[in-house]
């Protein structure tokens, strides 16, 4: 490894852990060693970096300019092999990708599939997160593609593609003891009364399609069960009074469950959403396969069709 990224990772360790002896261990070196290469920096740069104290080492003011420029260097230096993996490895490697509840269980399975018919070699490693946290491992090059939420994907950003696809809509839903399940069409006041079950996989987008109907009922929701595990909340609704939200995509996906979707005269929530990706990606053929087919299934659902399998490219 280049000796200069190697002393700006050292560094950076240094100021997140607060102390040489937790960074010395996280670096498996030597504290000496570690000490040596702090010195090294502050007689580069002619300044003290930090502020020995006894709560540990705290950044001077140049020392935090120093940080915010090191972690840089250090996220381009990341981005840069990768970019250059992305080139050398062609059709084989792994694809990367962090997507929302819909995108994560709806539309990329088949896509995947598709995929891995045409590069055999290939790997995928998919995980379902929130955009919110997905980014920022997109930045830290931990993954390689994100599908998600649009308004949390920064703009601007040039290492970084963003291709805006599909406005999807959140819908309510029921199991088989819910006497909403006979009505044909339901308002925003006949939800007030049943036992709600919140998935939380995104805290702050369930506030808001929360407060929504709310706010258009003038009274609160009867939010009986609030869960992390989409799991046990979807088994709750099909056996129990229970109402969830959720993206009607993924609601529509599993029709056998038991679940019912309701017909409600008011959209829940509307929200775009968008791909993002590290812009070399488009080098290698199986990403530009993998990203032709996300934007046709885009474009068939704009226009109308709904449908979540991929199509072939040309």
């Amino acid at each position: 490894m280049d000796p200069y990224i190697t002393l700006v990772r050292r560094f950076i360790e240094v100021a997140e852990s607060g102390t040489v002896q937790r960074a010395s261990v996280k670096l498996n070196i030597s504290q000496p060693a570690l000490t040596q290469s702090i010195k090294k920096i502050e007689d580069v740069f002619d300044c003290q970096l930090f502020e020995r104290t006894k709560r540990g080492m705290v950044l001077t003011s140049a020392g935090e300019q120093l940080y915010q420029r090191s972690k840089r260097i250090a996220d381009e230096n990341r981005l840069a092999q990768l970019e250059i993996s992305d080139v050398l490895q062609g059709r084989s490697g792994t694809l990367r990708i962090s997507a929302g509840t819909a995108w994560g269980y709806c539309f990329l399975p088949p896509i995947i599939r598709d995929l891995q018919s045409t590069f055999e070699d290939l790997k995928v490693e998919l995980d379902i997160s929130i955009t919110s946290h997905a980014f920022p491992r997109l930045k830290a090059g931990d993954v390689d593609v994100v599908l998600g939420g649009s308004a949390e994907m920064p703009e601007g950003d040039p290492m970084f593609s963003k291709i805006d696809l599909m406005s999807l809509s959140f819908a309510a839903a029921c199991g088989k003891r819910s006497p909403l399940r006979r009505r044909k069409r339901v308002g925003f006041k006949d939800l007030q009364n049943h036992p709600i079950v919140v998935y939380e996989d995104d805290e702050q987008l369930m506030k808001r399609v929360i407060g929504r109907i709310e706010e258009e009922i003038g009274s609160r929701l009867n939010v009986a069960v609030r869960t992390k595990s989409l799991l046990a909340a979807m088994e709750m609704v099909s056996t129990g009074p229970y109402l969830i939200f959720l993206a009607e995509p993924f609601l529509q996906k599993f029709p056998g469950s038991g679940v019912h979707v309701l017909k409600v005269a008011k959209p829940l929530h509307v929200f775009g959403t968008a791909i993002c990706f590290r812009a070399s990606l488009t080098r290698t053929r199986p990403f530009r396969h993998f990203l032709h087919a996300i934007e046709a299934l885009a474009e068939s659902w704009n226009s109308g069709s709904r449908t979540d399998q991929p199509r072939r490219p040309l």
